[in-house]
């Protein structure tokens, strides 16, 4: 396997198409979106500032993950806003050591840029992804957290409708994607107590998530929640070496 890192920018059409071709063997667009149309909105998203990792095998595309980093100025004072999209591993890779810190080094590139401004991430997800930041991250806010700060509300609210344009709904702070998750089984039914907790809040955050609505997250990123993706790392690794 390769990695390699590179700015978004700096892409050509069809080093993008190559990822879109990848993505697609992985989810199912909505019957509303025609494969150009949905081509022309992820070639959009590499024309932000940011770095993307891509994971070859044997030559092929297994694995990619995009990290914007946009600076803006909010409430009188300089943010930087790091809004992942698209991490997507080949099945038989996943849960390999090398996806977060991969994703960790492109946060780290990103934020090198702006070293001295505060930082929030902001993205939307389905419930895989939610149970695993709730996990991991504190704080968590979505629009109907109830210890959100108006501050961060509007500033979750802006970033939604500047990401996802229309598509974002700012009553419940859902998106429209162009995708519908493929469920495998019932993220309710099973896993830990902890695990079905979370999915019951997202649930209930965002019921029409079948259907392919995403929820908009924001938390801030601190050196407490970076160490805690070199923990989850070292953790995988510790525990596929004992494994054999």
């Amino acid at each position: 396997m390769k990695s390699t890192i590179r700015r978004a920018t700096s892409l050509r059409e069809d080093d993008i198409r190559e990822l879109w071709r990848f993505r697609l063997e992985l989810v199912r667009l909505k019957p509303t979106v025609g494969p150009e149309q949905d081509f022309a909105a992820f070639a959009d998203d590499f024309r932000w500032p940011g770095f993307v990792w891509i994971l070859r095998d044997r030559g092929r595309v297994a694995g990619f993950f995009l990290q914007r980093g946009v600076p803006m100025r909010w409430a009188g004072r300089p943010i930087l806003c790091l809004l992942p999209e698209y991490g997507f591993v080949a099945p038989h890779l996943r849960g390999r050591p090398i996806v977060p810190l991969a994703a960790l080094l492109i946060t780290l590139l990103c934020i090198g840029r702006h070293p001295l401004r505060p930082r929030y991430v902001a993205a939307s997800t389905y419930p895989p992804g939610y149970v695993a930041f709730r996990r991991a991250i504190r704080p968590f806010w979505t629009v109907g957290a109830p210890d959100l700060p108006p501050r961060e509300r509007d500033l979750l609210l802006h970033l939604g409708a500047r990401v996802s344009g229309d598509k974002f709904r700012p009553e419940d702070g859902t998106v429209d994607m162009r995708t519908i998750p493929i469920v495998t089984r019932e993220p309710g039914e099973s896993g830990d107590p902890e695990s079905r907790r979370l999915y019951a809040a997202y649930a209930a955050a965002n019921p029409e998530w079948r259907a392919g609505r995403g929820l908009f997250f924001l938390f801030p990123l601190g050196a407490a929640q970076i160490a805690r993706v070199v923990v989850h790392a070292g953790e995988r690794l510790f525990a596929r070496r004992r494994g054999g």
